[in-house]
């Protein structure tokens, strides 16, 4: 089957004649808009909401794309150079700002990848996914909320004391603590709520809210710290399926606006999953809303931070 049109394209080496492409999803969760959605949306854009009494419902429009991360088909993302990490993410960013500068209806954008069929995975081929949404989703839209009443009650972002906590720990105590990694620009971790073993985030250490803003120096180092973590993760747990999420704010000047800067009260973030049995959702956590892990971070942390990646460096 012939792939789409490209949508951007990092040209390749003698070998091949690109190293990474993007192009449509051939199974789209959504549609680009007509000529006609974007009218009636540019007249009213909350035309395409429609509300019963307890549901709502909305168009399925929106952009959905895929990352083709290579033209070898059976690379595992854990064992590449920090390059290879690099243009994907260099990717995503040129991807997001193409779509904010294109489709002014879009509010929110997605970046993820699905490693393995646990993880939802239907290809085999390196790949992940982008989705331009012009709505902004239910756990996106409680987390900013959360960071926000946070900010209004303390007067600091959450993430600031989430981050001063972690390295304050590991300054009192060296060799028990929830860090993983740190360079210059982020700090990746083991939350102190782990909703699965082995949860890693990945956190900028200076305010930004938008990833679409990201500067080149945060792409390389972004790069570096990531490729460390999914190289840990694949020693200690070898070669896991794991949900690789970028968690970005609602676009700026869009959707529903607050009094303060997002970057003032939240920060985008990566987010690691690697799917294991213990990490399911069953019928206590979907009975309950709450996540059972019997693993301490403190350890989980120890144990990823002391995982010898050298062969894989």
């Amino acid at each position: 089957m012939k792939t789409p049109p490209e949508l951007l394209r990092i040209s390749g080496s003698e070998d091949h004649d690109w190293k990474l492409r993007v192009i449509p999803n051939a199974f789209p969760a959504v549609q680009p808009p007509s000529q006609t959605w974007k009218d009636l949306w540019e007249a009213n854009p909350t035309s395409h909401r429609f509300n019963s009494a307890i549901n709502q419902e909305r168009d399925a429009i929106g952009f959905h794309e895929v990352v083709v991360e290579t033209p070898i088909h059976n690379l595992v993302l854990a064992t590449q150079p920090k390059s290879y990490v690099k243009r994907i993410l260099h990717a995503w960013r040129e991807r997001g700002r193409k779509l904010c500068e294109s489709e002014p209806s879009l509010e929110s954008i997605l970046y993820f990848k699905n490693n393995g069929s646990v993880a939802g995975a239907s290809l085999v081929h390196p790949h992940s996914q982008i989705v331009g949404l012009p709505l902004v989703g239910r756990d996106a839209t409680i987390r900013r909320d959360q960071n926000l009443s946070y900010y209004e009650t303390h007067g600091r972002s959450v993430w600031d004391v989430a981050i001063e906590e972690e390295l304050k720990m590991r300054d009192e105590n060296p060799l028990h603590h929830r860090i993983v990694d740190e360079n210059q620009l982020f700090i990746s971790f083991v939350p102190f709520a782990a909703i699965s073993p082995f949860h890693v985030y990945i956190a900028s250490k200076f305010d930004g809210a938008h990833f679409e803003e990201a500067s080149d120096a945060h792409i390389d180092q972004l790069a570096e710290i990531l490729s460390l973590a999914l190289k840990r993760q694949h020693v200690v747990l070898g070669e896991p399926d794991y949900n690789l999420i970028l968690r970005t704010s609602p676009l700026r000047g869009r959707s529903t606006q607050s009094a303060y800067d997002a970057d003032r009260f939240t920060r985008w973030h990566l987010v690691l999953t690697p799917r294991l049995g213990a990490g399911a959702m069953a019928g206590f956590e979907l009975g309950s809303g709450m996540f059972s892990n019997s693993n301490q971070p403190e350890q989980d942390a120890h144990d990823l931070r002391t995982a010898n990646i050298e062969d894989l460096e």
